[in-house]
């Protein structure tokens, strides 16, 4: 089902384009992208959860998006009252990985999560390194 999910939507607009067919955008939303490793204040949410509510075409619309974690909340965020309330994300990304993700972090970055004003951090892997993330979980347990 994924398989044939994706390739109706590749043919159909994607996000926003397509191979052979332009989408139209019935959301009202500017589209935006980005991580989805963010953060966002609870009267954020309460805001955008009731826009949804009030809007069900703009879920209707991501459902048939590859990456709507990607747009959905990006594009929504930039609608809120909050867009001009931004600052750095507090999320922990090494970008020296290969093919343009993340490294998996290992126990030899431990001490430089652990120096650092990051709330959020990744990625792991425990078939790669488990003990980085026993030894997060502890300290976490400790507070």
């Amino acid at each position: 089902m994924t398989i044939l999910k994706h390739l109706y939507i590749l043919i159909t607009g994607g996000p926003y384009k397509t191979l052979f067919f332009k989408r139209k955008n019935i959301t009202g939303l500017e589209y935006n992208f980005g991580s989805s490793w963010w953060t966002l204040t609870h009267s954020c949410v309460e805001w955008m959860l009731d826009y949804l509510e009030r809007h069900e075409e703009v879920l209707d619309f991501f459902d048939n998006s590859i990456c709507p974690d990607e747009s959905l909340f990006q594009s929504l965020f930039m609608k809120t009252p909050y867009t001009n309330t931004r600052e750095n994300i507090k999320v922990y990304l090494d970008w020296t990985g290969e093919n343009r993700h993340p490294k998996t972090l290992t126990i030899n970055d431990y001490d430089t999560l652990m120096n650092s004003d990051f709330l959020i951090a990744r990625k792991f892997d425990e078939k790669i390194d488990g003990e980085i993330i026993n030894k997060l979980e502890s300290k976490l347990k400790m507070k």
